[in-house]
């Protein structure tokens, strides 16, 4: 088993680092819209609550795509928007949710 965790903020890496649980894990810095893996070398990419703070969300999925290998599986969970309206205002103050449109483009 080979698990890679890649984080843009170094702080973010050194709290995985003091966690039991992920010390088999590599942990790399890195960008999801410019992965530092070759294409086709992945069985598996799981993405958690990061694609609404990419620039550009649509290159983060290429990139996704780009280094699995054939037939493997990605998943991207991202954050629901709230539907509440005070929840939904507070929400779009500090969190970055791409338009349905950012995504297809």
């Amino acid at each position: 088993e080979n698990v890679v965790m890649i984080d843009q903020s170094p702080h973010q890496l050194l709290q995985a680092k003091k966690k039991a649980a992920l010390d088999a894990v590599e942990k790399l810095e890195g960008d999801a819209e410019d992965l530092p893996f070759q294409t086709d070398s992945k069985d598996r990419y799981v993405s958690a609550g990061s694609i609404e703070y990419w620039p550009e969300p649509q290159r983060g999925i290429c990139e996704a795509y780009r280094v699995l290998k054939p037939g493997g599986k990605a998943c991207i969970i991202g954050p629901v928007h709230p539907t509440f309206p005070i929840s939904r205002f507070f929400a779009d103050l500090w969190m970055l949710f791409p338009t349905e449109q950012e995504y297809i483009d």
